[in-house]
């Protein structure tokens, strides 16, 4: 709990280990503020992924999610490897098609939030 004036306060919150966040707020009264903090070895976090994908075998599926940095000094050159699927279509990056380079797709330096969308053929139920 912070007692804190009335008005506009910037609050950086830090623990040893994670990625500090900093946060400005405008305090009229009683407030509360969430903050996600994430492990400083994560660089992004995946946004409005499904909990739970259903497929069917044969089918084609289409998994779209946002990839959001968590902060960007550790966004750069940034590849996208897929294990568990043998049957990739396409992978986009907010629209555009990427192509495979050794098995790897190069999605390069992620400043902001960032569409990816992975097209496959599902194999076998699992």
């Amino acid at each position: 709990t912070l007692e804190l004036t009335r008005g506009t306060h910037t609050l950086t919150f830090e623990k040893q280990g994670y990625w500090s966040v900093t946060k400005t707020i405008d305090v009229q009264g009683d407030t509360t503020v969430s903050v996600e903090m994430y492990p400083d070895l994560a660089a992004f976090k995946l946004e409005n992924f499904p909990a739970e994908i259903k497929t069917y075998q044969n089918t084609i599926y289409e998994l779209t999610f946002t990839l959001s940095p968590i902060q960007t000094s550790a966004t750069y050159n940034t590849y996208l490897s897929i294990s568990g699927l043998s049957d990739v279509i396409e992978v986009r990056k907010d629209g555009s098609v990427i192509s495979p380079e050794g098995g790897k797709y190069y999605l390069g330096d992620i400043s902001g939030p960032t569409q990816i969308s992975i097209k496959f053929k599902a194999g076998a139920v699992g």
